[in-house]
């Protein structure tokens, strides 16, 4: 079994520094951690846990906290989230809340008081000051999409681009002529409310990526009445229904009020395509649709669907470099509350552009 030193001369570092680059810490270069792994999976190194928590007090154990995997955001989260966990050294323990308020309470109780160095966590009942109250005040804590507006002690927050991912999207249905758009997946109560948000269930995604949405649309001098918001759960089922309704609608008093449905991610945009297809309208020659997130399912449906692409492996990096630093950190007020907004980029498919506009690749 290679050790850390072999590692350590093999990439051309010390010791100290090839273990702070396999943990993830951004105290040093980008170019030093990749080199530093590259020797590790070089010589199939592979940490002692049960000799550095010996050694360190730490475990290198960390806790994930999601509601669901049924989500392919979630999935995709774990799943690069363990790649980078197992790169630095780390084990990840992954736990479901079901979107139960008590059991995510609960798996956050237990998150603090069990071996785990710290916790990540995907807060979709409870509030970020709810959660840093369950795991104690000095537990490493990285939350991810909550606006609650805890940010205070020892905790990092991590958001998907949800500002920048709807104007994208708004920006590139306007310039295919697209401008009738409907937002789907938030109500028009909830975008009007936004700014009275007082709840213990905090202000989380649902809500975020709804209001930007909300000001893209104003932005462009869009119409953005009562009448554009679509209430639906993000699931592909409810996108189905939204689809299967408005076809149905558009049928019986044969007018089309919207040319683009613009979904708040990729479940309820699918569910909106067959939807659509099976009430006998045609995507995108009758109604084009977005999604968001980039899960995998979107390439190989029919058609294709555009979709803001989350960066997810430059996510669980950003993960691991902020809850790695917080467990190396003497103590909990030493690193002051950071946030980190995830990359994308806008994967322009069938679902929003005509044939003559896709560009095909040559088979090779």
């Amino acid at each position: 079994m290679a050790t850390l030193k072999q590692v350590a001369l093999q990439a051309g570092v010390s010791p100290s520094t090839a273990s702070a680059a396999l943990r993830g810490l951004d105290i040093v270069t980008p170019q030093t951690t990749k080199r530093v792994i590259q020797a590790a999976d070089k010589l199939h190194y592979t940490t002692n846990i049960p000799a550095r928590a010996l050694q360190t007090g730490k475990t290198g154990i960390l806790s994930l906290v999601v509601p669901s995997f049924d989500n392919g955001f979630y999935s995709l989260l774990a799943q690069n989230l363990s790649r980078a966990a197992m790169k630095s050294g780390s084990s990840l323990i992954i736990q479901l809340t079901d979107y139960d308020m008590r059991r995510e309470f609960n798996l956050s109780k237990q998150a603090g008081l069990s071996l785990s160095d710290g916790m990540i966590i995907c807060n979709t009942q409870n509030s970020a000051q709810k959660i840093r109250q369950a795991v104690g005040s000095k537990f490493p804590l990285v939350v991810i999409d909550d606006l609650s507006g805890a940010e205070e002690g020892n905790c990092d927050f991590l958001y998907t681009p949800s500002r920048a991912g709807m104007f994208a999207v708004v920006h590139h249905l306007v310039e295919h002529h697209l401008r009738n758009i409907a937002i789907v997946g938030i109500s028009a109560d909830v975008i009007h409310n936004i700014d009275n948000h007082t709840s213990d269930q905090g202000f989380h995604l649902q809500a975020s990526r709804g209001m930007y949405a909300a000001r893209a649309l104003e932005h462009y001098h869009l119409r953005h009445d009562d009448s554009v918001y679509i209430h639906a759960p993000w699931t592909i089922e409810a996108g189905i229904r939204v689809g299967w309704e408005y076809a149905r609608s558009v049928r019986v008093n044969h007018r089309k009020p919207f040319n683009a449905f613009a979904c708040l991610n990729d479940e309820l945009a699918l569910g909106v395509m067959r939807g659509l297809q099976s009430g006998g309208l045609k995507v995108p020659s009758d109604v084009a649709v977005t999604g968001f997130d980039g899960i995998t399912e979107g390439s190989h449906s029919t058609p294709t669907l555009t979709t803001v692409a989350v960066d997810y492996a430059g996510l669980a990096q950003s993960i691991m470099q902020l809850i790695s630093s917080r467990i190396a950190a003497p103590s909990a007020s030493t690193i002051l509350p950071r946030t980190v907004i995830v990359g994308f980029h806008l994967e322009e498919r069938e679902s929003t552009l005509t044939s003559e506009k896709i560009q095909v690749q040559p088979a090779s």
